[in-house]
């Protein structure tokens, strides 16, 4: 089925959207580990065809849907594909919009790597991207907007923030945890 794409120009405020969130998501999933066991982090919180939720994933699942709906609630209309969701893998924001009507869908990885990050070995990611809402036609493909923010283990001083709007320029940040100062990357 050949789609159907109007050059679709998307405001600078979504990749901002997108980087506070990921950021606030970040803070918090690194506060969850620094403050808990690794018993408590990663035990199986339960286990579908395709992969395994531990119970770090589980944490942040309800501030994932809370900074959604802070970040983009107001000014967007969107379908959420989260993996990992408990009760269905696709949401739809505001809660009485229809899902065909939908601005956008946004798809997320709220932690990308969670076994090596709960082990405190290796960073993991969050990963989001956005498109434009096709239904149930739109594919990886129709991203137009593609984020991502590392959460570093539980010593790491720094995180790296990368994102890409289609058709133009790679841009990326390393923010200092420690001041919050942020200094661009070339990737």
């Amino acid at each position: 089925m050949e789609k159907n794409h109007s050059e679709q120009t998307y405001p600078s405020d979504l990749v901002t959207r997108c980087l506070n969130l990921q950021r606030q998501l970040r803070d918090h999933v690194l506060a969850t580990i620094r403050q808990s066991s690794l018993e408590e982090l990663s035990g199986v919180a339960s286990e579908t065809e395709g992969d395994t939720i531990f119970r770090l994933d589980r944490l942040s699942e309800p501030l994932l849907i809370s900074l959604l709906k802070e970040h983009f609630g107001g000014k967007y209309s969107f379908v959420l594909i989260c993996e990992g969701l408990t009760d269905k893998a696709e949401r739809v924001f505001p809660e009485t919009q229809n899902p065909t009507a939908a601005q956008l869908r946004i798809i997320i990885d709220p932690i990308d790597g969670t076994r090596g990050l709960m082990y405190d070995k290796r960073s993991a990611w969050i990963l989001m991207g956005v498109a434009p809402n096709l239904g149930e036609h739109t594919t990886l493909q129709d991203v137009e907007i593609a984020v991502q923010t590392e959460i570093p283990t539980s010593k790491g001083l720094y995180s790296d923030s990368l994102w890409a709007i289609k058709g133009q320029s790679t841009m990326g940040e390393r923010q200092n945890l420690l001041t919050g100062e942020c200094h661009q990357l070339c990737p």
